[in-house]
């Protein structure tokens, strides 16, 4: 089988670079398949701190391969649907942090894919695509939850009702994208967004990403939710630490924070 998804582990990070570059990283089942291992892999990685997503040869992924829906039976298709499923809920529930590197086209699945992680660096001429409606199809990879999630429901209405191509300045504007690079430096910024992340004590941020992607059907849970999260945070060897060190430095006169760091 071919490598179509290549892993590149440094320093903690994560690189998984989407390899089909003559199909401009079109999904086929086994990129789709390979992906979903790829992922749900490094979210049981000790060594893995974080995790950045990009693709090969100027382009993040056209989304799926359409010619090999012609004639596709009802096996295939779950089989397809279930590793973007595996892909998506892979990345949501990962508790450490995963950056999308859009540079080029991200266009249909590939959408969903780059909207289900944490933070999306996109270069200014990158161009995001929701072109299901065009091809007689739904939005898949979880694009109709996630977008709404991601920019309201108005904004995921008018994306999606009315088949959209956004640059990366356009797509930065409606909230799709949260950072945008010249050409060529998606990677480079998605990289120091992951090392950031990864800097911060403890497991303060995994919890948190999990609290964002929960959703809680009332504020009471939401609270008894912020209570066990907090509750193991406060209790951890990391945080005292973090404490320590922060209360002597307050001694010591340094200042080196305005805010206060308990709640």
């Amino acid at each position: 089988m071919s490598d179509y998804v290549k892993t590149a582990l440094s320093d903690g990070i994560l690189t998984l670079t989407l390899s089909r570059p003559s199909r401009r990283n079109a999904f086929n089942q086994a990129l789709r398949e390979q992906l979903a291992d790829a992922l749900e892999a490094a979210a049981h990685d000790l060594q893995c701190w974080g995790i950045v997503l990009t693709g090969e040869g100027g382009h993040f992924s056209v989304g799926g391969d359409v010619d090999a829906f012609e004639s596709m039976s009802g096996v295939e298709l779950d089989a397809l649907l279930g590793a973007a499923h595996r892909c998506v809920t892979a990345i949501r529930q990962a508790n450490k942090p995963v950056v999308a590197a859009v540079e080029g086209g991200a266009a249909g699945g590939a959408a969903g894919l780059v909207l289900a992680c944490d933070v999306i660096v996109a270069a200014r001429d990158a161009r995001f695509v929701f072109p299901f409606l065009k091809l007689g199809l739904v939005p898949d990879w979880g694009c109709v939850a996630l977008l709404k999630a991601k920019v309201g429901d108005g904004m995921a209405r008018r994306l999606l009702l009315h088949p959209a191509v956004l640059s990366g300045d356009e797509a930065l504007a409606s909230g799709v994208a949260d950072e945008i690079t010249e050409p060529g430096q998606a990677y480079a910024a998605a990289l120091r967004r992951v090392r950031m992340y990864a800097g911060f004590p403890g497991d303060a941020w995994g919890r948190t990403k999990s609290m964002l992607n929960t959703d809680y059907p009332d504020l009471l849970q939401a609270l008894a939710q912020e209570l066990t999260h907090q509750r193991a945070c406060i209790e951890s060897p990391v945080f005292q630490q973090t404490l320590r060190e922060f209360l002597r430095k307050q001694e010591g006169g340094t200042g080196e924070s305005d805010a206060p760091i308990h709640s």
